[in-house]
C-alpha cells in the first residue's frame, strides 16, 4: 500500500525527514513486481493528490517567475497558503501583476512539475544575451523548516534541517482496511494534534 511504501522509506524511528523526492518513490516502486508497481504507483497518486500546493499565476494560469542566484527563473510552488499570499500580495504591487492569483494544485502534479528538465523561459539576460531557463521549485514554509530545527536541536540532532520537512511519530499506528498505517504530517502542529 502506498501509506506503507512511503513509511518504509522514512523508517519507522523517524521524527524528521525529508519528504521523499519523486525519484525515491520512483525507485521504490521499481523494485515491486509489474503488477504491484502499477496498484502501488496509482495509490502513492492518490495520496499525493490529496496534499494541496498553491502556485501564484497571472489571469491565465501562466506561473509568475522568480529570479534564482543563478539568473535562471523559477515558477515557486508554496505547500503553505499564507507563503503564496505573500507572494501574491508582493506580485499585485508590481507594474505586470494586476492579474495575479491564487491557483490549487496538488503535490501529485507538483512533483511532476519538479520532475522536468528546465525549460526555455522566454527571457533572454540583459547582460549576456543567453536565453534564461526555468524550473519548477518547491517553496518550503519558513515556519515549518523553525519547527523542524526546533524539533531535531532538542533531540539533540545537528541541525540540519530539510527543505520540505516531514514529520511522523513512532509508534502512532492505525489499522485501515485491516492493514497498519502509519500517517506522514506536513505540520509539526498537526503531529502533534494527532498525538
Amino acid at each position: 500500500a502506498a501509506a506503507i511504501t512511503l513509511g518504509s522509506m522514512l523508517g519507522p524511528s523517524a521524527i524528521v525527514r525529508q519528504l521523499p523526492g519523486a525519484q525515491a518513490v520512483a525507485q521504490e516502486l521499481s523494485q515491486l513486481a509489474p503488477p504491484q508497481s502499477k496498484r502501488a504507483r496509482k495509490l502513492v497518486q492518490q495520496k499525493l493528490a490529496k496534499v494541496p500546493i498553491f502556485m501564484v499565476t497571472n489571469e491565465v494560469g501562466s506561473s509568475y517567475l522568480n529570479p534564482m542566484s543563478n539568473g535562471d527563473q523559477a515558477a515557486l510552488m508554496f505547500l503553505a497558503p499564507e507563503e503564496a499570499q505573500r507572494m501574491l500580495a508582493g506580485t499585485q504591487r508590481s507594474p505586470n501583476g494586476g492579474g495575479a492569483r491564487i491557483t490549487v494544485t496538488n503535490l501529485d502534479r507538483a512533483f511532476r512539475l519538479a520532475q522536468l528538465a528546465p525549460q526555455t523561459s522566454g527571457l533572454t539576460d540583459q547582460v549576456s544575451g543567453r536565453e534564461l531557463k526555468m524550473e519548477w521549485k518547491f517553496m518550503p514554509h519558513a515556519a515549518e523548516v523553525r519547527a523542524a530545527q526546533g524539533l531535531l536541536v532538542t533531540k539533540g540532532k545537528a541541525p540540519a534541517v530539510p527543505r520540505i520537512p516531514a514529520y511522523i511519530a513512532p509508534g502512532l499506528v492505525y489499522k485501515k482496511g485491516g492493514r497498519d498505517v502509519r500517517p506522514l504530517f506536513m505540520s509539526r502542529k498537526d503531529v502533534q494534534d494527532a498525538l
